[in-house]
C-alpha cells in the first residue's frame, strides 16, 4: 500500500493538506481560474491537462542551466533555448 502513496506515509498526508488548504481557502486554478472549491472532477480533470500561460523567462534559464543539477534540468534547459532560437 505504501508504494502507491509515492514514497512514504508523510508525503501523502502533506499532499492532502495541501488539497484541502487549496479547496478550503479561497484559492483560484491557473489555468482557469475558478475557485478550487467549484472544481468538479471533470474540470480538475481538465485543468490538469490545459498549458498553463506561464513561460521561463531569461532569468530563469540561465539558473537552470548554470545551476542544474539533474540531466532532466539540463536537457529541459537546452530545448528551452533551442525552441527560442528557431
Amino acid at each position: 500500500m505504501l508504494s502507491t502513496l509515492r514514497g512514504s506515509l508523510k508525503g501523502y498526508l502533506t499532499g492532502v493538506g495541501w488539497w484541502l488548504w487549496l479547496r478550503l481557502t479561497g484559492s483560484r486554478c491557473i489555468a482557469c481560474g475558478w475557485l478550487f472549491l467549484a472544481h468538479t472532477p471533470w474540470r480538475s480533470w481538465r485543468c490538469n491537462r490545459t498549458p498553463l500561460p506561464q513561460t521561463i523567462t531569461e532569468q530563469g534559464l540561465a539558473r537552470l542551466e548554470d545551476h542544474g543539477h539533474t540531466e532532466a534540468e539540463a536537457d529541459l534547459a537546452a530545448a528551452v533555448r533551442a525552441k527560442r532560437t528557431a
